[in-house]
């Protein structure tokens, strides 16, 4: 396609019709579109620096839609740059009053995307560091205090693979052995996790750096701004602050909002749902409620998630929430004194693995629990002999 001549108008007509494609996301048409803008190197250097501002951020936006965080974050730079360019600039005649309204707000669009795509490079410290300075501008967009709340979750989390591999975490099992011989005893880890670790010092509050405290202040805030109406923000919203606030022992809290979001919502937020609502309830030491509401959501809501495209959530969501589903389950069970109903429900989960490597840990150690309150010290032993093999050198 051949550039036209760079004007003010010509400036207009292509910046609407990239808009238009994107509105029906043809990104890659729209970026081939908006990129004509530059081709005109000559009029394109003459541009107010308040359109090649807007050029650049909206490259950056078609650029990351187009999974490209890299080449976004160039071209969100780019504008940044054009903006401290005119910082230095203001004292001049040519600054307005219009212009500097304009400033204003699109720089702190422009930090916000640059925040986005440090979240999506998985880069959390400038993540937050550019989310947070942004709020101070669009403190009133709850999709900005969310994704501030989403940077310190990632920060305490960053992911569950490593937890649901037996391969990585296996030998965790057991921790170290005392004595010799027929008196030997192995002693086990009683955590091979990092979610039971969380601290509850007051410091975690304070917006100094990402934290799961930081965290619930944001989402609070998010939840105050939302518009009226169920959304999918509005959903987005509501589970996060309930595993927000499981994860910092406010049971309470993380039932009330699990709570509105079981009400409405989408499969797979309404099975998020009960699952925070189970072990909410759990906490609350209402174990029988939570056993008749995973009892529930076995029976009822798993098979809904078979439909779902990759698209809607992440590529592996039939195995992680099986995985899950049936933890809880046998947790609350065991937790329960139903011994014999989790040694069931756990017998036929592992009857559906081929390998023992693809049971998560979770259910190894959880197997082994159950072995050792029932008096199963044999089987105990075997557990121990095929995860720890060190042990027994």
């Amino acid at each position: 396609m051949m550039a036209p001549t760079l004007t003010p108008e010509t400036f207009s007509a292509i910046m609407r019709k990239s808009k238009s494609l994107f509105s029906r996301k043809k990104y890659e048409e729209a970026l081939d579109v908006m990129i004509l803008i530059q081709e005109d190197v000559e009029n394109f250097a003459n541009l107010s620096d308040n359109r090649r501002l807007t050029f650049y951020n909206n490259v950056g936006i078609l650029y990351y839609y187009l999974r490209k965080p890299c080449l976004s974050s160039f071209y969100f730079n780019k504008a940044y740059q054009i903006y401290f360019l005119h910082v230095f600039r203001r004292c001049s005649s040519e600054s307005s009053q219009r212009l500097e309204s304009f400033y204003s707000d699109a720089i702190h669009k422009v930090i916000y995307n640059m925040g986005l795509c440090m979240l999506f490079r998985m880069k959390l410290n400038e993540a937050f560091f550019y989310l947070r300075e942004s709020a101070q501008g669009m403190h009133r967009s709850p999709l900005v205090w969310l994704r501030l709340a989403e940077c310190c979750i990632m920060t305490y989390k960053r992911d569950h693979e490593g937890e649901f591999s037996v391969l990585k975490n296996g030998n965790l099992l057991a921790n170290s052995k005392v004595g010799c011989g027929l008196s030997s005893k192995i002693v086990l880890n009683s955590r091979f996790c990092r979610d039971s670790g969380y601290t509850n010092n007051p410091q975690c509050y304070h917006g100094d750096g990402p934290s799961l405290g930081f965290a619930s202040t944001c989402l609070k805030n998010s939840y105050l701004l939302l518009p009226e109406g169920n959304s999918r923000l509005k959903q987005a919203v509501l589970a996060a602050s309930s595993y927000v606030h499981l994860t910092i022992r406010n049971p309470v809290m993380a039932h009330k909002y699990a709570g509105i979001l079981a009400a409405d919502s989408c499969h797979v937020y309404k099975y998020l749902s009960k699952l925070y609502l189970a072990e909410s309830l759990v906490l609350l030491n209402r174990i029988g409620e939570a056993i008749e509401l995973l009892k529930t959501t076995y029976i009822n809501d798993y098979d809904s998630l078979e439909n779902l495209q990759e698209d809607d959530w992440f590529s592996n969501i039939n195995t992680t929430s099986h995985y899950v589903l049936n933890y809880n389950l046998i947790v609350s069970l065991t937790l329960n004194g139903q011994f014999h109903e989790a040694t069931e429900l756990l017998r036929n989960f592992l009857r559906l693995k081929v390998s023992i490597n693809e049971v998560p840990i979770h259910i190894v150690a959880l197997a082994l629990y159950i072995e050792l309150a029932t008096g199963h010290t044999d089987a105990a032993r075997t557990i121990i002999k095929q995860q720890c093999p060190q042990m027994f050198q």
